[in-house]
């Protein structure tokens, strides 16, 4: 689902990819705390490692669950992932770069 309640659908995906984003600081501080958390806690409990993209529902009355975990998330102009760093100012050449430099670690 989107910010707005509608599905995220195919033609939202992949034919109106930047007209269908939620950014960060349309969430409440405790929101993004708890996204975090339910991320961090999903993350570890399936022993992933490197990194991972946690999808979350957040319904209309504040209840999160996890719906899935992609360890190899998509990396195209129009995928969430680079797209959720862009939101908080991290530039796709830098995730790519901060992700090779954790592989080297």
């Amino acid at each position: 689902m989107l910010a707005d309640g509608e599905v995220y659908s195919y033609e939202a995906k992949y034919l109106k990819p930047f007209e269908t984003t939620t950014e960060p600081e349309n969430l409440p501080f405790y929101v993004v705390d708890k996204i975090k958390e339910y991320s961090k806690k999903a993350f570890r409990a399936t022993r992933c490692r490197g990194y991972a993209r946690v999808d979350l529902f957040l319904t209309k009355d504040g209840d999160l669950y996890v719906n899935e975990i992609n360890t190899l998330p998509g990396f195209t102009y129009i995928s969430m992932f680079p797209k959720a760093f862009g939101a908080v100012g991290i530039t796709y050449k830098d995730l790519i770069t901060k992700i090779i430099e954790l592989g080297l670690e």
